[in-house]
């Protein structure tokens, strides 16, 4: 009995037993979503894909793999699931953050084409028709009513617009 009492004495006259010390902050980005994402992405080669090509989706490939100009996709997919699996808390923040908007996706470039379709076919023989044609850099897939419409003597003499087929 007389060593719980002086167990109990020591107990309650040791301060740093109750002192009530906060722990040390966590790091502003490791909430629980992002350390979930990040297993995730140390787990599953699937979800590492996914990432890769919603960050492929961005103008951010570059800045992450280097130069990519004239670069396949497979082969950009491919460096960033790598970047991915060795860089796994950075690839999570950065997935969190594309998820949530807070990264624009990239800007499409694009070519609008014309293109007008001839009421009839034997209009392509005519000199100014082709002329347009050559300048748009037209290239012409005939089928069975193109050469049905203009005679074989008028494709092979008359015709001077680039053809496949």
């Amino acid at each position: 009995m007389n060593t719980f009492l002086i167990f109990l004495f020591w107990v309650f006259s040791e301060p740093a037993l109750f002192s009530q010390t906060a722990p040390p902050p966590l790091p502003a980005f490791a909430d629980d979503e992002i350390v979930s994402i990040e297993n995730k992405l140390r787990s599953s080669l699937f979800f590492r894909g996914e990432v890769a090509d919603i960050i492929a989706g961005t103008n951010l490939p570059a800045d992450i793999i280097g130069p990519i100009e004239g670069m396949p996709y497979s082969v950009i997919r491919e460096k960033l699931i790598k970047w991915i699996e060795t860089n796994t808390m950075e690839a999570a923040r950065l997935y969190s953050a594309l998820r949530e908007g807070k990264i624009p996706p990239a800007t499409i470039k694009y070519k609008v084409m014309k293109y007008e379709l001839a009421p009839h076919f034997r209009n392509l023989i005519d000199e100014k028709v082709q002329e347009q044609l050559r300048e748009m850099n037209t290239i012409l897939v005939p089928h069975g009513s193109f050469n049905a419409y203009i005679s074989m003597k008028a494709l092979l003499d008359d015709l001077y617009v680039p053809m496949f087929g």
